[in-house]
C-alpha cells in the first residue's frame, strides 16, 4: 500500500469518525440515545469513536516510518509488508465501528432507549446524581426524560 493510499485511508477515517460525533451530537440534540441491541451502554459510542481516532493516528504514524525507510530497500520492503497487515486491520476494525454506529442509528428516534439510559442515575449524560434527579429545575437532562416518557405515553416513536 502506498503512502497515498495511507493517507486517503486516514482520511477517509477522520470523515468517518466526524460522522459519528455528528450523530452523536444529533442524538444529544433531540433528546434520544442509541440502544446496543444487548445491553445499554452509554460509553460504547465514545469507545468506538476514540479506537477509530487511534487507528487513523496509528496509520499516520506507520505512513511515517514507511517513508523514513523507503531509502533502505530491505527495510523499505519490510515496512511494507508491516503496513500492509496494518492497514488491513485498521479497516477491518473500521468496518466494525461501521457496524455499531448504523446499530446506533437504527435505535436513534425511540424514546424508550432515553427513558432507561436515564433511570439508571447518575445521568449518563451529565453525571448527575441527588435527590431532586427527575426535577428540570435543578438537573436539565430531565426534561428530556420527561418529554421523552410523554412522547413513550403517546406511542410516538
Amino acid at each position: 500500500m502506498t503512502p497515498n493510499e495511507l493517507r486517503a485511508l486516514a482520511e477517509r477515517s477522520q470523515a468517518r469518525e466526524k460522522a459519528i460525533r455528528e450523530l452523536w451530537d444529533i442524538a444529544t440534540h433531540i433528546g434520544v440515545f442509541p440502544l446496543d441491541a444487548m445491553k445499554i451502554d452509554a460509553d460504547l459510542h465514545r469507545d468506538n469513536a476514540a479506537a477509530l481516532t487511534e487507528a487513523a493516528q496509528e496509520l499516520e504514524r506507520l505512513t511515517e516510518l514507511h517513508r523514513q525507510a523507503i531509502d533502505d530497500y530491505g527495510v523499505a520492503q519490510h515496512a511494507r509488508d508491516y503496513l500492509r497487515g496494518r492497514a488491513e486491520a485498521a479497516e477491518q476494525r473500521v468496518a466494525e465501528l461501521e457496524k455499531d454506529a448504523a446499530r446506533w442509528r437504527a435505535h436513534i428516534s425511540n424514546p424508550d432507549v432515553f427513558i432507561k439510559l436515564f433511570e439508571k442515575s447518575p445521568c449518563f449524560l451529565c453525571g448527575y446524581n441527588s435527590h431532586s434527579y427527575y426535577q428540570p429545575d435543578t438537573h436539565p437532562c430531565a426534561a428530556r426524560y420527561h418529554a421523552a416518557k410523554d412522547a413513550a405515553m403517546k406511542g410516538t416513536p
